[in-house]
């Protein structure tokens, strides 16, 4: 025989399964959009002022190159920490990890290089060794820099693939 009791209660057990598995991945889903949008927004900030930075250099004011530096300086480390004490979360890709290697190699150019490139470029017209040596910096920050760009940008392609956000480049 049948028992309509027993179907009564399926239904509404489906229910709530179904119910609770929909909300758990939409709280999963939102845990990871807020987590990319720390993530870009702590990257984001720091790429303008370094984007300022780059822009002074051909200026020759050393006293402003040098309060962009500082100014920089102080927001990457503020954004490295912010982004150490983010919670990882399941299926980061390294998102997280690369963005703080990107931050870290850029203070070490910061502290490092860049004031290099600051005394070369303020003493105005630079002779053969000069330029060479200036060039040879700039590659330097390049061949440390952009494979931690690329690296980090294919990671965060892939986070937001995986929990389908969509990349705002």
């Amino acid at each position: 025989m049948y028992n309509h009791q027993s179907s009564h209660f399926r239904i509404p057990i489906f229910l709530v399964i179904a119910i609770s598995f929909f909300l758990g991945c939409t709280d999963s889903l939102k845990t990871a959009l807020q987590y990319h949008q720390v993530i870009q927004t702590e990257i984001q900030m720091v790429k303008a002022e370094y984007l300022r930075l780059s822009e002074l250099l051909g200026s020759r004011d050393k006293p402003a190159i040098e309060a962009q530096l500082k100014k920089l300086n102080v927001l990457v480390i503020k954004a490295s920490d912010q982004l150490k004490e983010l919670k990882t979360i399941s299926n980061d890709f390294e998102y997280k990890a690369l963005a703080i290697k990107q931050l870290q190699v850029l203070e070490d150019n910061l502290k490092g290089r860049y004031p290099k490139i600051i005394d070369l470029t303020s003493r105005g017209d630079l002779n053969e060794e000069q330029t060479e040596q200036l060039e040879l910096i700039y590659d330097k920050i390049e061949d440390l820099e952009e494979p931690l760009f690329e690296q980090f940008e294919q990671s965060r392609d892939k986070f937001c693939k995986h929990y389908q956000i969509q990349v705002s480049t």
